[in-house]
């Protein structure tokens, strides 16, 4: 059996494309962004703003075991402050922000003295 060639060209490709200066034309790239670009400053201008940071409310028990240990040391190291935490019944960071508040307070009552 021999291959014969076709006897018909090839049926017309059904894509057809538009003359190269339109084309160009069509789709020249953009020379400059159209949105302005954002960074961290203008970012988020228009959401609403973030919710309240709870305030801790200590109990008297509470108070007075942590005066007691401020009382013998102005500073606790990790072990003792989570040590604390967990006698006194509130997180690590709070009692690491109770100390860190005290101790303004004390200077600030010493200042007022002298």
């Amino acid at each position: 059996m021999q291959t014969s060639t076709p006897l018909y060209p090839p049926p017309p490709s059904p894509f057809v494309y538009p003359p190269p200066s339109v084309f160009h034309v069509h789709y020249q790239l953009p020379t400059q962004p159209e949105q302005p670009v954002t960074t961290d400053r203008n970012k988020n201008l228009s959401s609403s703003p973030p919710p309240r940071r709870y305030r801790a409310n200590y109990t008297p028990s509470q108070l007075r075991a942590l005066e007691d240990v401020f009382a013998e040391k102005h500073y606790v190291n990790k072990e003792e402050r989570y040590r604390l935490s967990l006698e006194v019944g509130v997180t690590d960071k709070q009692v690491k922000m109770w100390f860190q508040n005290r101790r303004t307070k004390m200077k600030k009552e010493r200042s007022l003295m002298h």
